[in-house]
């Protein structure tokens, strides 16, 4: 099944395949391992949000942040619409309002959904599984790319659970990675969607109040090379550029931590 169908000049997004292991290169993996490495030093050093927060700040500051730079950043970063949610505050304050760990959330799949809408309701009190195809925004010859029909959310998160629940335990960081782009994918919420994902990839990755990874600010000053990332994975299932994103990410985040 090709993974969009183009009518025009819109870009109708279909249901993707998972990837498997050997689906990934060589090259990603490397990186996947090696920030593994930098995750699991940060925990044992006792590296908290705030310190994260600062590590964000300080990149920001110092334009540390164009390692997150696309290929093609150079030709969109003037047209890209720029997203709106620049702080990860509100993504940590949800966060910290749960008291679910993964298992809990993984136990069926209505326990699945109502987490979502859960964490949903944080940033939209209208929120909730939409009813209505969404989009993108139009780009400046009108074009858009328009999310999964809504006929396949209710199937599409069911697999997102199952793919959660089967690969969680044998690499965390892939696992996180690979839900956080198919939930952007799905898009099953009416808003909230990337902050959504963002707090799944930490509750994947085992994260709590203390070492919660803000990743939105990260996100937003690098609006084109996550999005083209994503596009990437979406159009063609090419995993490298969306992977490398989320790790540089993570190498940003832990600046400075002693090994």
């Amino acid at each position: 099944m090709n993974n969009y169908l183009l009518q025009g000049n819109v870009i109708k997004l279909m249901p993707l395949n998972y990837p498997r292991h050997e689906d990934i290169e060589i090259g990603s993996w490397d990186i996947i391992n090696s920030s593994t490495l930098i995750l699991q030093n940060g925990m044992r050093s006792g590296i908290n949000y705030e310190t994260f927060m600062m590590n964000v700040e300080g990149a920001l500051k110092t334009n540390r942040t164009s390692i997150l730079k696309h290929r093609l950043s150079a030709y969109v970063d003037n047209i890209m619409f720029a997203n709106e949610n620049k702080s990860s505050r509100k993504d940590f304050l949800a966060f910290s309002s749960s008291d679910k760990i993964l298992v809990d959330i993984l136990r069926s799949d209505d326990d699945f959904i109502d987490f979502i809408i859960f964490m949903g309701l944080k940033f939209s009190t209208e929120n909730g599984i939409r009813t209505v195809s969404v989009r993108t925004v139009p780009e400046f010859d009108g074009g858009y790319t328009e999310f999964l029909d809504v006929q396949h959310l209710s199937t599409e998160l069911r697999k997102l659970r199952r793919f959660i629940l089967n690969n969680h335990t044998d690499n965390k960081l892939f696992c996180s990675i690979i839900a956080a782009v198919f939930f952007m994918h799905i898009h099953p919420l009416h808003d909230g969607n990337g902050r959504v994902s963002r707090v799944l990839f930490n509750l994947i990755l085992g994260r709590d109040i203390n070492n919660y990874i803000p990743m939105t600010e990260l996100c937003h000053v690098a609006r084109s090379g996550y999005v083209l990332s994503l596009r990437e994975v979406f159009l063609f299932s090419e995993w490298g550029s969306i992977i490398i994103f989320y790790c540089k990410c993570i190498s940003i985040i832990h600046e400075n931590i002693d090994e």
